[in-house]
């Protein structure tokens, strides 16, 4: 077993580790905890690696699970997101054929995190044609993690991981170094579906 947390749409070394592992679970049972990828995903933008920040209820996101972590609209942070993604890659390779699908998925007010996060797992899985049957979600902490291969800590901005991934072309390519590691939809948006075969050669050292 392989333990992953519910993450905002989830990086390139997340989905290759997923694909990689012969029994992932994707845990919605922990703790939330701030300032991760669990509510927030990093993309390629024309002044370098922009955030995109998913807003939560105030005061009522500790100390309880994923699953019950309540997102606030409070602001209208969908469209930003959104404005933010079409700035980034209206003129990467793929976007046109992709922006009719993303675009309703950003008016869905769906209430708990771990369905948005839901939401862009399925977009992923039908997009790269991945097999989601082998990836199981459980809404009960797995305990005992020493006995697993456990992801959960790793998913945070400041906890330094070293992935590494085959090059592929991205729109800033002739404003900054190639980076890496970026949001899953960075690598669709620039390689579409035959961005699969770069997943399947991720290697992630801690």
């Amino acid at each position: 077993m392989t333990i992953f947390p519910s993450v905002y749409m989830g990086s390139v070394g997340y989905w290759g580790q997923m694909l990689e592992a012969e029994r992932p679970v994707i845990d919605e049972g922990e703790y939330f905890i701030k300032q991760t990828y669990r509510n927030r995903t990093e993309i390629a933008a024309e002044s370098g690696i922009s955030p995109l920040i998913i807003p939560l209820e105030k005061g009522k996101n500790a100390k309880i699970p994923m699953h019950e972590v309540r997102i606030s609209y409070a602001e209208n942070w969908q469209a930003l997101h959104y404005k933010t993604i079409c700035s980034a890659y209206g003129s990467s390779a793929y976007f046109e054929h992709y922006e009719p699908t993303l675009k309703p998925l950003f008016s869905e007010k769906i209430p708990f995190l771990t369905e948005w996060n839901t939401l862009w797992r399925n977009f992923f899985y039908d997009e790269f044609v991945i097999d989601k049957s082998k990836i199981e979600t459980v809404r009960e902490y797995v305990e005992n993690a020493e006995e697993y291969t456990d992801f959960r800590k790793f998913q945070h901005p400041k906890f330094r991981t070293y992935t590494t991934h085959d090059p592929y072309y991205h729109v800033f390519f002739d404003k900054y170094p190639k980076p890496s590691n970026l949001s899953l939809l960075d690598l669709l948006m620039n390689e579409g579906p035959s961005g699969k075969f770069i997943l399947k050669r991720v290697k992630t050292t801690f």
